[in-house]
Formats: C-alpha cells, sequence, structure tokens
C-alpha cells in the first residue's frame, strides 16, 4: 500500500480552495488555520470548559470495542457535560464523539478561508449536525469509515492521526455486507491482512498529522481512520451538497463499483460526460417517467439536473422541484432493490436518495409550497437567549410580535426522551394518530388525512412509512409525561393555562397555512421545526379557505411548478417572517398570526396552549381595523377605531363594539357581521366577527 502525505495549503483563499478542492472531491491541510482561535487557548483548561458549558448537555458514548474504536453500536446516552469531564480522563471508553457542541462554547471559535470555501456548499436540511465537537483522554480510534457530507475538520487540543482513501477505492475497503455497518471497513489498519484483501496492497493512503490549530478538508465518503494521541478535543464543520454527491457518483460509476453490465456502464458514463443532456432530459420528461429506468440512471438525472442549473446560476425552483418529486420515487425504487444488489451498494443508494430532499439554508426560498409560490425572502423573527417577564410582556405579548428564545428549555428532562423511553411511559395510552398519504410532491396530502387511535408501539414502526405520514398532531399531552417537563420565565405572563399539547412526527412533515385564536409557546423538545409567518395584519392577503376555518385556500397540496403569484396577487403585498427552532429552543407565537410549519428531522414538541384574553381580543381588533382590513366607509372605520384605542377596560372596548355595530345595523339596514353566524361569533369570538367581514 503506498502512503503520501495529504496536500499542505501554503495560502489560499476560499475561491481558491471551494475551486481546486472541494469541487474536485480532494482533500487538504491547512497548518494552523486555527491557531488563533479563541479555543486553542481557553479549551486546554477543564476548568474552563466546565465554567462555561458544565450545566450543558452533551451526547457522551461509551465504546464496546476492545480498541476503544467507535462505530454504530456505541453506547450514547445524554450527560452533564460536568459529569463527563468529571470521568473522562481515567476512561478512554468515554468519548464525546460527533455530538452537538454546547452552544455557550461556539463564540469561542473563528474563521477562515477554508470555512469561507465550506460555506459556499448547501447545508443540512436538519438542524442539529451542522457543527459537532470530538473529545477525549486519547486512544480513541474511529475505525475505517466513510461519511455523506463534506467536513473541514479542526483540531482544538491534542494530535490526530488520520488516514485517507479516495472514494473511487470503494471496492478495496471490503465494507461490511449487512445492514449494520455497510459504511465501515473489514480491514484493520494497523494489522492488514493482504491474503484475506488483497485489493488494499494496491491503492494509495492520504495520511496527516493533525495539531492544535490544523484544518483538515475531508470530502464527502472518502474512507479514513481517526486515532486520537492524548487529551484531544476537534470540532467538524459539516455540509450535505447535491453537486458535491454527483461528484462521487461520477467517481463511484467510472470505477466500476456499482453492478452493472458493460452496456449499461457505457450508457451511464456516456450520461456523465454530457451533464447537460442528462439535466435536459431530468427537465424535459416526468419524475414518474425517469423512475422507470434503473436507479442508478435515475439518481444520476437527477442529481446532474440539480447541479447543472447550480452551476450556470440558473433559477432552481424547477430543480427543486423535481428533487421534491423524485425524493418519494427514489425510496420506492429503493425498497424494490432490496436482495438485488448488496448491502454497501444499497447504502450508497440510500445516501444519493436522501439527499434529494436536501435544501439550501442560505437559499431565499424556503421548503414550502407556500414559499415557492411567494418568492419573497422571509424577515427573521427576533431572537434572544434570555429574557425576563417583565421585558417579554412588554415588548412582545402587548406588542403582538413573536419571538425565539433559544436554549430556553435545554434543561428539561424531555430532552432526554428516546423511543424506548417513550415506550415504557406510554404504555398501552391511547394517542390519537393522524394518518396522510404522500401527494405527488412526497409531500403530506392533508386534505385526504384520516385519524385513528394507537398505542405507542403501534405508532412507531409506522414512522419509517415511506407513502404516508404518520403525526401525533396537537393532542393533550399525556399525564404520565409531565414530570419531565419543567419551567421558563416567560411562563409566569399567562398564570392561566388551556392545556398543553403533544406532537410527534418525523421528517417532512408540512402544515397548512392558517391561524390559531389562542396564544401558543412551542417548545421544541427534538428535531427542528421551521415556521413561515404573516403578520395579523396582512389577514386579507391570505385568502382564507372559506368563512368558517382558519386555513387558507393556498394549500401545501399545490403545486409550486403551476402556481405563481398570478394566482394569489394579494401575496405580494404581504410580509413573510421566518422563525427556525431546534432542540431546546422556544417560540412565541401569538394569536391570530398566519403559519405553515415544516418539519425537520425526528420531532417532537410540547405546545402551551393559553386562551386569548379581552385585552389581546381587543387589540387584535385594533390592529384588523387600523390595517383597513375591513371593507367598511371611512366614517365607520374611524368610529370603531375611536372605540379600541380607548384606556378603557378591554371588556368594555369590545361592548361598545357590539353595540356600535346593532346601533349601525339598526340605522342602515346593513350588518358589517357575517350573515348567519352573528349570535355564535359575536358571543364566542370577536375576531371572526370582523374575520368574516373580509371580502375577496
Amino acid at each position: 500500500m503506498k502512503e503520501v502525505s495529504v496536500p499542505v495549503l501554503k495560502e489560499t483563499s476560499a475561491d481558491v480552495f471551494f475551486q481546486d478542492y472541494v469541487m474536485r472531491n480532494r482533500p487538504c491541510l491547512s497548518r494552523g488555520g486555527a491557531r488563533d482561535w479563541p479555543a486553542v487557548t481557553r479549551w486546554r483548561d477543564d476548568e474552563y470548559l466546565r465554567r462555561v458549558a458544565g450545566r450543558e448537555r452533551i451526547a457522551r458514548t461509551t465504546s464496546i470495542l476492545p480498541n476503544n474504536g467507535f462505530d454504530h453500536h456505541s453506547i450514547i446516552e445524554p450527560a452533564l457535560f460536568d459529569d463527563f469531564l468529571d470521568s473522562y480522563k481515567d476512561n478512554a471508553r468515554l468519548y464525546v464523539n460527533d455530538a452537538a457542541i454546547p452552544d455557550v462554547l461556539v463564540g469561542d471559535l473563528g474563521g477562515s478561508p477554508m470555512l469561507g470555501g465550506l460555506a459556499r456548499l448547501d447545508t443540512l436540511p436538519w438542524g442539529d449536525k451542522r457543527l459537532t465537537m470530538f473529545m477525549g483522554s486519547g486512544d480513541q480510534l474511529a475505525p475505517l469509515h466513510y461519511d455523506d457530507e463534506d467536513n473541514v475538520y479542526v483540531v482544538i487540543d491534542g494530535e490526530k492521526d488520520i488516514l485517507l482513501f479516495d472514494i473511487a477505492d470503494f471496492a478495496a475497503m471490503y465494507p461490511h455486507n449487512d445492514n449494520r455497518l455497510p459504511d465501515f471497513s473489514r480491514v484493520s489498519l494497523s494489522h492488514i491482512d493482504y491474503e484475506q484483501y488483497p485489493l488494499i496492497e494496491a491503492v494509495t493512503c492520504y495520511r496527516a498529522r493533525l495539531r492544535a490549530g490544523d484544518m483538515l478538508y475531508m470530502p464527502a465518503y472518502w474512507w479514513h481512520e481517526v486515532r486520537s494521541v492524548g487529551r484531544s478535543i476537534a470540532v467538524s464543520y459539516i455540509r450535505l451538497d447535491r453537486r458535491t454527491q454527483l461528484l462521487v457518483f461520477g467517481k463511484l460509476l467510472r470505477a466500476g463499483v456499482f453492478p452493472l453490465d458493460a452496456q449499461e456502464q457505457a450508457r451511464l458514463v456516456a450520461m456523465l460526460d454530457d451533464l447537460e443532456g442528462a439535466a435536459e432530459e431530468a427537465r424535459a420528461r416526468p419524475m414518474e417517467v425517469l423512475a422507470r429506468d434503473d436507479i442508478f440512471a435515475f439518481c444520476l438525472r437527477v442529481l446532474a439536473f440539480y447541479s447543472h442549473e447550480k452551476a450556470s446560476g440558473n433559477d432552481l425552483r424547477a430543480a427543486r422541484l423535481a428533487c421534491r418529486q423524485a425524493a418519494p420515487l427514489a425510496a420506492r425504487m429503493l425498497k424494490q432493490a432490496e436482495g438485488r444488489y448488496s448491502y454497501p451498494v444499497l447504502f450508497l443508494l440510500q445516501n444519493f436518495s436522501t439527499v434529494m430532499r436536501a435544501f439550501s439554508n442560505g437559499d431565499k426560498e424556503i421548503y414550502m409550497a407556500l414559499a415557492n409560490i411567494l418568492r419573497k425572502s422571509p424577515i427573521a423573527v427576533d431572537e434572544t437567549t434570555t429574557i425576563g417577564a417583565e421585558d417579554f410582556q412588554r415588548d412582545y405579548v402587548d406588542a403582538h410580535r413573536p419571538l425565539v428564545i433559544r436554549g430556553a428549555v435545554r434543561r428539561w428532562r424531555a430532552m432526554d426522551w428516546d423511543d424506548g423511553y417513550l415506550v415504557d411511559k406510554l404504555d398501552a395510552y391511547p394517542l390519537q394518530v393522524d394518518i396522510m398519504p404522500r401527494s405527488r410532491l412526497g409531500e403530506p396530502d392533508l386534505p385526504r388525512a384520516k385519524r385513528v387511535m394507537m398505542s405507542v408501539e403501534a405508532f412507531l414502526p409506522c414512522l419509517p412509512d415511506t407513502d404516508r405520514y404518520h403525526y401525533i398532531a396537537d393532542i393533550n399531552m399525556p399525564p404520565m409525561l409531565d414530570a419531565d417537563l419543567g419551567e421558563h420565565s416567560v411562563f409566569s405572563v399567562f398564570p392561566i393555562w388551556r392545556r398543553r399539547t403533544f406532537w410527534w412526527g418525523k421528517d417532512g412533515q408540512i402544515s397548512f397555512l392558517h391561524y390559531d385564536d389562542n396564544e401558543n409557546i412551542m417548545c421544541q423538545i427534538d428535531g427542528e421545526k421551521v415556521f413561515l409567518l404573516f403578520d395579523v395584519t396582512d389577514f386579507d392577503c391570505m385568502y382564507p379557505k372559506d368563512r368558517s376555518e382558519f386555513r387558507s385556500v393556498i394549500g401545501v397540496d399545490d403545486d409550486p411548478g403551476r402556481r405563481s403569484l398570478a394566482d394569489y396577487p394579494l401575496l405580494a403585498r404581504a410580509t413573510p417572517y421566518i422563525a427556525r427552532i431546534g432542540k431546546g429552543d422556544i417560540l412565541y407565537l401569538p394569536c391570530y398570526w398566519w403559519h405553515q410549519v415544516t418539519s425537520h428531522g425526528r420531532n417532537i414538541a410540547v405546545s402551551h396552549i393559553i386562551n386569548e384574553t379581552q385585552e389581546q381580543r381587543a387589540r387584535v381588533a385594533g390592529r384588523l381595523i387600523g390595517a383597513g382590513v375591513l371593507p367598511v366607509p371611512e366614517a365607520v372605520r374611524d368610529a370603531l377605531l375611536a372605540i379600541v384605542n380607548t384606556d378603557e377596560k378591554a371588556s368594555r372596548r369590545i361592548a361598545r363594539l357590539k353595540a356600535y355595530h346593532k346601533e349601525q345595523l339598526e340605522k342602515t339596514g346593513e350588518s358589517y357581521y357575517p350573515h348567519g353566524v352573528f349570535k355564535r361569533l359575536i358571543e364566542e369570538n370577536l375576531f371572526d366577527i370582523i374575520r368574516g367581514h373580509a371580502t375577496y
């Protein structure tokens, strides 16, 4: 086996790194690229880490292998960073392995041209693996394996020995042919048995010895073994991009890794040599037609389409839509391919199929049908990490504005909920489950949803279903889980709860565009949710479905390839907002704000639902009237505003609005409330009265 050193960058720019290494799937090393980061000096000291992040939770991994190695079967459990720091030096089996870094430590990191180049790649669609951490006492080993993402690996303290192999040498890596470790090699690099694994003798091994402050770019899918020398800490910056996935697919194809006959191999290589033609074919033909071909050609065309459009600087709407349509088809094809190909090949195909669902958080459009129609960059909702009850009441509740509070509930015991724990706790407790078939875009077909009761043991096996979505949505909080929840200062602003609700689903679920007539504090327990929001003053731009429902006719069953602002012209006047919440975050969602929600990853949340107060109802009424939502004469609007803008109690203002309506009705014979539902709405909710008066 030939051994060479990983190329070392002397001086480089983000442009050079991106073009010469990332877009060529080649590794490189930056000596001292991070030596000036504060972490390189501060993190040498466990007491500093304890003081700053000791009460943060980390994922602690315990090796079960005799060489202190780590793989998919290593034991992973949540722990306080304090507890890990107390025990890791005396136990080489303990490791923080590719775990989310505590937010309070991120400020100690810095930048570099290498990271600037990496940032040009798309980011992961799920929010928990963009920046990860590794820490151990020494002698930890990550056996020979590959990852499907591009990775800049930065050593903060200690040393690392890393051996890398090109993905083109896939066959010589002898991956396990089972469904447990198809991305790990059977070869032990410390004692290579060349008789058992003869192909590895002819490959080139790239070696890198990293010290504190060094940065290594590991391209997607490159096989690598990592050995820690002494106490060591490292961080990884991770990206997943369809363009680099196509580079890898091409390498594997040309190396003959895929089980294709000579004729099929030649056909796909010709397609690879004419990416523009492959992209055009994917553009011109429906995905269902392309899916009649084999899965290798299907993946190649879809990846080529996106990569060609991105490289050409073209509008990506059609390419994104193609990827979204292709994802469920590829998943179905993959299921049909089981038994026909080896597990390592099936695992590669699974990676290429999954990445079709990926999108860029840096792109302007959001991965939701409504945003694809809207074509307008949303405004980020305010964020904070700490806020007192008084400030929260004044600046957000009274101002009727949403707010994200990062890490607000990260110390709740609910952060440790795994499937086994929930099965034990919930036992036979009946859960209300919404079952939704996939639409033609691969998204939940909400209008065709049905509702059933299930136990948790019946629900869990349904989550991987590729043809249907199963979602526990907005059910009353199971009482046996209450003890795992905690408190936060903002809760004291709302002393009386209507109820707490429980949400549990998987990646890709999307809600209708709708509003709720209650205050909502949503606490994210696992995964990520993306909210697209519109202020109540944009009510007349939302196209309510009808006068008895709280949702819009702009549904997730719309095909963004066919819909545009021409179909919903009032949307051009609306101002979209965006809020992303991850594990441990809170979103305050004021009553009557329109919103559409997309879930990413394993997704669990708890909502604290609060009835809107008389003050909130009067405040919302005033905002609607002031925004000109009601199609009433100017004199009537001025009279209504004069009522809602007084200093009287809210209940008094609402009573005066009712009296004014009665007076107008007797005087003119015309009601500005909806006919037929006046009594129900005026007694239940003033906002519905005003809502029903809008015309479209």
